[in-house]
């Protein structure tokens, strides 16, 4: 069974996930941030059950419901709100449209949260579910990448019913603790389930992990901290350890650069925690793009160093994760009506802006300016901000235009694995000039050598 969750409280959203993914058998959850994320991932997935917030910045619980009713997608909605469904327009045919849809009130415990899902899944199959405790619960890797301090133990799995203590309760704890363990094929790390009730506040959904920021925490520091989360999200993908390696290493090269500009550590101080969107986005595009030209036969540090600046450097300048995120899934007519003027147009010279702010540095390849500065560009014309046909856009930023695309999508898919295929699939018709179509079929070959190694 499948499960889609959307909810934009992370500490809300990753411990009820954990509890899902721990006490019920032989379910796969999938998680969203937000209404918009959840609609793009529907276009391509299908769900058993739908469990929603209400209240979310990028498109409301109210959105997703709208979608399936308008979609005839006959899912059952679980709506996990502190609001009254009476007072929900967007809900007036609720038990209409589904007869197993029903409304969780928040505050709700993660126990009882997993109780009501199970129920509702009984329900749907006809058959019991069983919820099966345990002493030990797996948490991924990534999840504990992205915090600094656990209220609880963390241990670590040696072999069948034996367990090692790793982390102590209320210690914080340094990201390389983790990426030790990770670097040799640690992928889930356990915490008792006792501890794990005995620290959550039933009523208020706190998360057993925090994230205590460090006035010595560098923004190069945030990076390295976005990276391992990345590693562990792109595992599925097929990427090379000899692509990860001159990444990394292009990265440490960028985080001494950045040490040594302090006007270049001021641009990146909205970066600061580590939990941002435009980080994630841009290490997933280095890794990707690199291991694109690794495929091609075209590889050395130096591309891999070009690339990894580019990916860096190319939303730098804007300040809206969200206006990112509209453009590519709503289009500029939206973005003209829900933005200020100054705001569209700041959007649509960013990347000249932010290909100016690199030719400032010195020693700096120029191609990776040029690479900045065609990043939105289509091989049709109709991308920005220069409208550049496919003659006229370098091989690089070829390489560099697809990786962006693709990465755009594992996104609103959540990095799902089984969407990376219908991903390729949909991409390749946009992509049939030459220099593009080398670039989304090395992309392909990746990932059907790294299937039929798994296999």
């Amino acid at each position: 069974m499948r499960i889609l969750f959307i909810e934009d409280d992370d500490s809300i959203r990753e411990i009820y996930a954990v509890y899902i993914r721990n006490y019920l058998a032989n379910v796969e959850v999938v998680t969203c941030s937000s209404g918009n994320q959840a609609i793009a991932v529907l276009h391509n997935q299908k769900f058993d059950l739908i469990i929603s917030d209400y209240s979310m910045p990028d498109g409301s619980g109210g959105d997703v419901f709208q979608y399936i009713e308008q979609s005839e997608i006959i899912t059952p909605f679980l709506l996990f709100t502190t609001k009254r469904i009476e007072d929900l327009s967007e809900f007036i045919n609720f038990k209409k449209q589904n007869s197993h849809n029903q409304l969780l009130k928040k505050p709700l415990g993660p126990s009882q949260f997993v109780k009501l899902i199970a129920a509702t899944l009984e329900n749907v199959c006809q058959s019991p579910l069983s919820i099966s405790p345990k002493n030990y619960i797996k948490v991924r890797a990534s999840y504990l990448f992205r915090y600094n301090k656990s209220l609880i133990d963390i241990y670590l799995k040696i072999s069948s019913g034996k367990y090692i203590k790793i982390i102590n309760a209320c210690d914080k704890y340094e990201k390389d603790v983790i990426e030790k363990f990770y670097n040799k094929g640690e992928r889930f790390f356990y915490i008792r389930e006792t501890e794990l009730k005995n620290s959550l506040n039933e009523e208020i959904n706190t998360s057993f992990l925090l994230y205590e920021p460090s006035h010595s925490m560098s923004s190069a520091n945030n990076f390295l901290n976005s990276i391992l989360v990345i590693k562990d999200i792109i595992n599925g993908i097929g990427i090379g350890a000899n692509v990860v390696s001159e990444v990394d290493k292009a990265i440490k090269e960028i985080d001494n650069m950045i040490k040594i500009h302090p006007h270049i550590s001021k641009i990146f101080s909205h970066l600061k925690n580590g939990q941002n969107y435009f980080l994630d986005h841009s290490f997933a595009l280095a890794y990707i793009s690199s291991a694109i030209c690794n495929e091609m036969e075209w590889s050395n540090d130096n591309i891999a160093y070009k690339l990894t600046m580019a990916s860096i450097f190319h939303d730098i300048l804007l300040e809206s994760a969200p206006m990112a995120i509209d453009e590519w899934r709503k289009g500029f007519h939206y973005l003209k009506q829900n933005y200020s003027e100054h705001e569209y147009i700041e959007f649509l010279n960013h990347p000249i802006a932010c290909a100016k702010l690199i030719t400032e540095l010195k020693d700096v390849p120029q191609d990776i300016a040029t690479i900045i500065s065609e990043h939105h560009e289509k091989p049709d014309g109709s991308g920005f901000p220069r409208k550049l046909t496919a003659s006229h856009i370098s091989p690089l930023s070829a390489i560099f235009i697809v990786s962006h695309d693709f990465v755009q999508r594992l996104y609103d898919n959540q990095f799902e694995e089984k969407a990376q295929y219908k991903i390729i699939e949909s991409m390749l018709p946009h992509y049939t000039d030459s220099k593009f179509a080398r670039a989304i079929l090395a992309l392909k070959s990746i990932l059907e050598r790294h299937e039929q190694n798994a296999a």
